[in-house]
């Protein structure tokens, strides 16, 4: 039989699976910008660009974006230059970059194991984690995309200096589209070093110096910088470990919502709380940075990535299932030795990715997202790799595809009824109503979907207000708000003034960011300043500065009511312990 018939069949079956995750990725597609505020924020950076600048349009003042990479928002620009801005044209983007990214990766996977390579194109295209991801307005699929054609493109075990000049490109770029990029820049320069290319590797360290470079150096001299506002203050803040959302990025009315990290199936989006206060005595930073790699292996190798993988049993909140555990220890450790003896720049940039995350102040599932495919791929390679050896002893067994079948239908255990889930979810919701539907969102989002609607149609519009969502809220009122960042990460600032200097008279109050618990505190002190001006049930208040002869018990007393209102599957989670 012909390799080209051989592989006819396993063709099929790929172009299939890729079929599945584009399709399912379309069906779970939001038919409206949610209160993940990242979504907003990167379409408003596409309209700014469209408007010649890169500055945060929702934000008073305007000030020039620090935070996010401009490759992303340059597409949304690009997209919406002919015929305007619209969701479905931004999200078809995304899911196409995702199918482009499994499909890269599997064709290299092909080229080490047919059954390692369909087992892995089944697992990557059936986990919900990247379905969800791939039908929102986020900037993973393309990232995701760039990675794999750096990475793809080096496969060979000789590569043209079209493909250096090539992965070199797509590295930089990944890293001007997620900052963590600059992790795949480190690992082509590593490869490059070890295989003694160095002229590939001095280039490659030069335009990103040029290019790359600038943004990182902006990131850190940008005025306003802070914890929660920068990824570089993030770096070198101290902050608790696992304060943040370890689940499902982006996608379903559940990702939208910020819903339970405490089920696999319905993880918020973006869970990120701004880190609390820092103590008067912050200890070290070597210290800082010992802490962290600590608490974050307990809680990625515990927590976040059972649930990343969407292995069934795996706990969100301990370590309970200490099989899991060691089965991606002992699977990972493996795999990853494989993988750097076939495809020696997939594990460093997989090594470097990691390192990273592990040295972050907090873990977050979102981060790994991206390289979820490169990870599943490892897992499988482990078990593949560890069958061949037991295979020596009982060679009739065919260990060497058992095993990875065996893993692959472990994890189908638990990711086929998580995607199963959000079909079912996504088939309640009314897209012809996306905001008031009870199926495409929770009774918090719609109360502040109500509110904005309020405020659009009952406020000027040179009204500004204090909220945690000013991305989102920006979108649908067209009002300027205030950070509430500096509030979150500097205890001295004084409400009352910082309200006032940036010309806000009015705060509103959600009940979608555990943010908002640390903004209460500060309000509650000074509620006899504000007054209320509206409500909508459940937690959504809005308050304002008041005048002197208003009742200012109805504030305190509405304060109070919003305070003991629980947060339920919104707070975040506990740490992971091993026990």
């Amino acid at each position: 039989m012909t390799e080209a018939r051989r592989r006819g069949p396993i063709t099929v079956a790929a172009l299939a699976l890729l079929a599945l995750h584009g399709a399912l990725a379309w069906l779970l597609r939001p038919a409206a910008l949610r209160t993940a505020n990242d979504d907003a924020v990167y379409l408003l950076l596409g309209r700014a660009l469209r408007q010649l600048s890169y500055r945060d349009l929702f934000l008073v003042g305007t000030p020039v974006q620090a935070q996010y990479p401009p490759f992303y928002p340059a597409l949304l620009a690009a997209l919406g230059a002919p015929a305007g801005e619209h969701l479905d044209l931004f999200l078809l983007a995304n899911v196409l970059c995702s199918v482009l990214a499994l499909g890269a990766l599997f064709r290299v996977a092909l080229g080490r194991s047919d059954v390692v390579a369909l087992l892995f194109l089944l697992l990557a295209a059936t986990n919900s984690r990247l379905i969800a991801m791939a039908g929102n307005l986020r900037s993973e699929p393309m990232f995701m995309v760039l990675l794999a054609l750096a990475l793809v493109v080096l496969a060979r075990p000789d590569p043209s200096r079209r493909s250096l000049v090539v992965a070199g490109g797509a590295a930089i770029a990944a890293a001007l589209t997620r900052s963590i990029g600059v992790t795949l820049v480190a690992a082509l320069i590593a490869a490059w070093l070890l295989e003694r290319r160095w002229r590939p590797a001095g280039a490659l360290a030069l335009a990103a110096a040029l290019t790359v470079g600038p943004w990182l150096v902006w990131t850190v001299v940008a005025p306003g910088q802070m914890p929660g506002r920068s990824y570089v203050a993030d770096l070198t803040f101290e902050a608790p470990v696992a304060q943040v959302d370890v689940g499902r990025p982006a996608g379903e009315p559940a990702l939208e919502s910020t819903r339970s990290p405490s089920r696999t199936d319905e993880a918020p989006p973006e869970q990120i709380q701004s880190p609390p206060p820092p103590a008067e005595t912050p200890p070290s930073l070597p210290a800082t940075f010992a802490r962290r790699i600590a608490g974050n292996l307990v809680e990625y190798g515990g927590r976040v990535l059972p649930a990343a993988l969407e292995l069934p049993g795996g706990s969100r909140t301990r370590v309970d299932n200490l099989l899991w555990l060691a089965v991606v220890l002992v699977l990972g450790g493996i795999g990853l030795l494989a993988l750097g003896r076939w495809w020696r720049v997939a594990a460093l940039a997989l090594a470097c990715y990691g390192a990273l995350l592990v040295v972050w102040p907090y873990p977050i599932g979102r981060f790994l997202v991206p390289v979820t495919p490169l990870i599943l791929l490892t897992l499988l390679l482990g078990a593949a790799e560890l069958g061949r050896r037991l295979s020596v002893r009982a060679p009739r067994w065919g260990l060497e595809a058992l095993c990875p079948a065996l893993l692959a239908g472990a994890v189908m255990a638990g990711s086929l009824p998580a995607t199963a889930r959000l079909i079912g979810r996504q088939a309640a919701c009314d897209r012809a109503a996306p905001l008031t539907s009870a199926g495409c969102a929770d009774q918090h989002e719609r109360s502040f979907f109500e509110a904005t609607r309020w405020i659009a149609s009952n406020t000027p519009e040179t009204e500004r207000f204090l909220t945690t969502k000013e991305g989102t809220f920006y979108y649908y009122t067209g009002r300027q708000t205030i950070l509430v960042a500096p509030l979150v990460a500097q205890p001295q600032v004084d409400l009352r003034r910082y309200l006032e200097d940036h010309g806000a008279r009015q705060v509103l109050l959600s009940h979608l960011k555990y943010d908002e618990t640390w903004l209460v505190d500060r309000l509650v002190p000074l509620c006899g300043d504000f007054e209320v001006v509206h409500t909508w049930a459940p937690g959504t208040l809005l308050l304002r500065i008041g005048p002197a002869s208003a009742d200012r018990r109805t504030a305190c007393e509405a304060l109070e009511a919003y305070r003991r209102l629980p947060w339920g599957e919104r707070a975040p989670p506990a740490p992971a312990t091993v026990r």
